[in-house]
């Protein structure tokens, strides 16, 4: 074959390969195309709620919480239950129906569980400003075309027009109750605010302004970072304006008010599956030098919810508990065991009138001649106790399981293990302590001094 020929075939072999070379890379790169992208992560609503919020309740996906809880079994189970039936008498309940009815005056549409349905979206949160007149901004991502077939907005048209981070929203007033409802949607955000102010500060934190938002809080950021990741349902708290408030005095169920004014903050996080819901509560103490003194929380409290069975329904678990504390809990539960004071009467006690007799004549065995006998136990014989927790610090946890399986009360175990630095003496061997030296009149004729050993111990550091 000539060389001439030869080179040409030779150059068109090579034009052929670069030609398919193209056409793969082209593929490729629709194929590439096609491929879903990744979206980055939807920002957290908090970033657009103002600053000076006292509670904030987020949701991962309120409309299918709300949804799960109308066709629940615990629902149906609730409304014929007594404590409905109280709370339906309840001033709280009236207080509430009295503002729903001044809202809906304002809003010129009933608000009602209906609203709630219409309104309802995926990531959703719920910031509260003030409790006693119900001031509050609320946020929901849903798309803009189901936001506007809610009955609010078809009502748009009786609100005044104002603008805020270049967003319209719609307000209005009623002068009866001095009700303010505000409502805008910006793209797939939907927000409600009963404060101008809310509003116009959400929609400009929306649009990226630098106004101060929710986020920017230390009782936030603390709450948060001593929380792990959210879970369906998180709550966050700014205890250091809620407790000292009268309505926190009035309707906090537990009414242990003064324990709660040592915390500034909490964080509550509920978590769903298909056969429990777990919460976690965490609960920050106002000194926060306090809460780093150690360090080391987290690993202590994980630590000793080993020890804690399975199937307990309720726990409780310090870390770096108050020495008072301990000293309480180990004389309530294990020196000497007791149900602890009476819960005070609210009734004014009934008076049996008489005929003016005292004591009985078939009464033999009260003496009145001679004194009545004293306590051969004198004296507080938990002294050398107190002085060690006194003087030393306590590193380690305490946990307290308060029910056993299905709640039925029956398993009540207590966990409680200390460490203290250098070597203590108590009632004999160096860095033990025995329960001879702890005596009572409730319990000294029951041998408690081997359970003693096996529930607790001290340990040198």
């Amino acid at each position: 074959m000539p060389e001439r020929t030869r080179q040409r075939k030779q150059g068109e072999n090579h034009e052929t390969h670069y030609l398919g070379c193209a056409t793969v890379c082209r593929n490729i790169r629709r194929s590439l195309g096609r491929l879903p992208r990744r979206c980055p992560p939807e920002p957290e609503l908090s970033r657009f709620a103002p600053s000076g919020a006292l509670l904030y309740l987020q949701a991962k996906d309120f409309s299918s919480l709300l949804a799960d809880w109308e066709k629940s079994q615990e629902k149906e189970a609730w409304l014929k239950s007594k404590n409905h039936d109280l709370f339906s008498q309840s001033r709280l309940l009236l207080r509430l129906q009295g503002a729903g009815g001044e809202f809906s005056k304002a809003t010129g549409v009933p608000a009602d569980v209906d609203l709630l349905r219409q309104v309802a979206g995926r990531q959703t949160a719920l910031a509260l400003y003030d409790i006693g007149k119900l001031q509050f901004l609320f946020i929901t991502r849903r798309a803009s075309a189901d936001s506007m077939q809610s009955a609010l907005w078809q009502s748009r048209s009786q609100f005044e027009t104002r603008t805020a981070g270049g967003v319209n929203f719609f307000y209005r007033k009623d002068t009866d109750s001095d009700r303010e409802i505000a409502f805008a949607i910006a793209g797939d955000y939907l927000l409600l605010a009963t404060r101008e102010d809310l509003m116009a500060g959400a929609l400009q934190l929306l649009a990226g302004g630098k106004d101060h938002c929710l986020e920017e809080e230390s009782w936030w950021s603390r709450s948060v970072a001593a929380a792990g990741a959210p879970g369906d349902l998180r709550m966050v708290l700014n205890l250091e304006k809620i407790v000292p408030s009268p309505y926190f005095r009035s309707y906090w169920v537990q009414q242990n008010i003064t324990d709660m004014k040592q915390y500034g903050a909490a964080i509550s996080d509920l978590t769903r599956s298909d056969k429990e819901y777990h919460e976690e509560r965490t609960l920050l103490r106002k000194d926060a030098a306090h809460d780093r003194s150690e360090g080391k929380g987290a690993a202590v409290v994980a630590e000793i919810l080993r020890l804690v069975p399975a199937n307990t329904g309720i726990y409780d678990a310090k870390a770096d508990p108050d020495p008072k504390d301990s000293i309480q809990l180990l004389t309530a539960k294990i020196l000497a065991p007791h149900l602890g004071p009476a819960a005070p009467e609210k009734l004014a006690p009934q008076v049996q009138l008489g005929g003016g007799e005292t004591g009985s004549a078939s009464d033999l065995e009260t003496r009145i001649d001679q004194p009545p006998a004293q306590n051969s136990v004198a004296g507080d014989s938990s002294a050398p106790l107190q002085a060690v927790f006194a003087k030393n610090h306590v590193l380690r946890a305490a946990a307290t399981p308060e029910y056993g399986s299905r709640f039925r009360g029956s398993v009540c175990s207590h966990f409680i293990r200390c460490r203290f630095p250098g070597s203590i003496r108590l009632g004999g061997d160096r860095g033990t302590c025995r329960s001879g030296g702890f005596r009572s009149p409730r319990i000294h004729h029951r041998p408690i001094g081997r359970r003693m050993e096996s529930r607790f111990r001290l340990q040198r550091a």
